[in-house]
C-alpha cells in the first residue's frame, strides 16, 4: 500500500506523512484527544532517510501504545551541522496517541512497517512531496 502526500515545506510535509499512516491504520471520528505523548528525535544525513526513520518511529509508536496517532507537533525539521562537520537533517516533534476502540477510533488497517522502496522526498516546483510504500 503506497501514501502521497504534498505539502509547502518539508516541516508540514512530515506531519502529512505521518497524518497519511494514521488515516490508514485507523479510522479516527472527529477530533479525539490523545491519551499518552511522545517526544520524538531523530536525525539523519539525507530527507528520505529521515522520512524512513520517521514513518517507522510512528509506526512504531503506534504499535508499542496499541493506538493510533491523533496529536502532531513536528516542533523542528532543518538542516544543521553535526560534529564531524556534515550537515544533517534533524527532527523533533511530539506525538500524541489514542487506543483503538470505541466510536471515535476503529481499527482499519495493521501497519507493519515504511519500506526503503520506492521512499522518495522532493521539492517538485513549488510543493514538496513524499511517497512511501507501507508493509500491511
Amino acid at each position: 500500500m503506497g501514501i502521497e502526500v504534498n505539502a509547502a515545506d518539508p516541516r508540514s510535509l512530515f506531519e502529512e506523512a505521518a497524518q497519511a499512516v494514521a488515516a490508514v491504520e485507523a479510522d479516527i471520528e472527529g477530533d479525539p484527544p490523545a491519551a499518552v505523548w511522545d517526544t520524538i528525535s531523530l536525525e539523519a544525513g539525507d530527507l528520505p532517510a529521515l522520512a524512513f526513520a520517521w514513518l517507522n518511529k510512528i509506526i512504531g509508536l503506534s504499535e508499542t501504545h496499541h493506538a493510533v496517532l491523533v496529536g502532531l507537533f513536528v516542533d523542528r525539521l532543518n538542516l544543521a551541522p553535526s560534529a564531524d562537520d556534515r550537515a544533517r537533517w534533524t527532527l523533533r516533534a511530539r506525538a500524541g496517541f489514542r487506543a483503538y476502540g470505541g466510536r471515535d477510533v476503529r481499527p482499519r488497517c495493521h501497519v507493519k512497517a515504511a519500506s526503503l522502496e520506492g521512499l522518495t522526498v522532493r521539492q517538485d516546483h513549488e510543493a514538496w512531496v513524499l511517497t512511501a510504500n507501507l508493509e500491511t
